[in-house]
């Protein structure tokens, strides 16, 4: 929790930096909304590793955004977002990734009511089990933190209330441990490398618009 009450607090002072600088009015907004999320194999996961599937996941929280020409501003925001992937074809096993995300953007105005935005995205995972309610953090590394690139677009349908489709990808790879035998006797070591991929749409109201 200690990491999740530091993401807040770099939220708060983001914010407050954003609200203070000289430029136009900043704006709160809220977001949810929902998407697929997967782990893609790297290309040193082994030929036994599993093959991780596509499975539905939410995302909701909270946001501060401010122009600072009549085409480019930044927003900030701070997200609860799902991760993971099926692990079995029929949905039999899910893997649930619970984390907090701190996201920092850059938007760009195409048209009045269409926008650009890339941005970069630090997250902090403090769960992760399977739908069995399964803790799997000893068979998993490397998988808390993480930092990730984002790419969207977002479309104004009135000033207040906007659609945005966005895409993210997990730039540190999460590990697996699996242990095989050919012998029985000896035991070989397998490390597989997998990084978080998320594609889904937010809804967003725009307060003071």
């Amino acid at each position: 929790m200690n990491k999740c009450f530091f993401f807040l607090i770099s939220f708060l002072l983001f914010c407050f930096s954003i609200s203070t600088s000289k430029a136009q009015t900043a704006n709160f907004m809220v977001k949810a909304g929902i998407g697929w999320a997967t782990i893609l194999n790297s290309p040193q996961s082994d030929e036994n590793g599993f093959k991780p599937e596509s499975r539905l996941a939410a995302h909701l929280g909270v946001g501060i955004r401010k122009s600072y020409t009549d085409k480019i501003g930044v927003q900030g925001e701070l997200l609860f977002l799902q991760q993971g992937a099926n692990l079995a074809k029929d949905d039999s096993l899910t893997l649930n990734f619970n984390s907090a995300g701190l996201s920092a953007l850059v938007f760009y105005k195409i048209v009045p009511a269409l926008e650009l935005e890339i941005g970069v995205q630090p997250t902090y995972t403090f769960s992760l089990k399977n739908n069995y309610d399964k803790d799997l953090s000893n068979v998993w590394t490397n998988w808390r933190f993480d930092g990730a690139l984002l790419l969207g677009m977002r479309y104004l349908i009135t000033d207040s209330f906007a659609i945005a489709p966005r895409i993210r990808y997990g730039v540190r790879p999460i590990k697996t441990n699996f242990f095989y035998t050919t012998d029985g006797v000896s035991y070989i070591t397998v490390e597989n490398r997998y990084n978080h991929f998320n594609a889904g749409i937010s809804f967003e109201y725009i307060f003071g618009n």
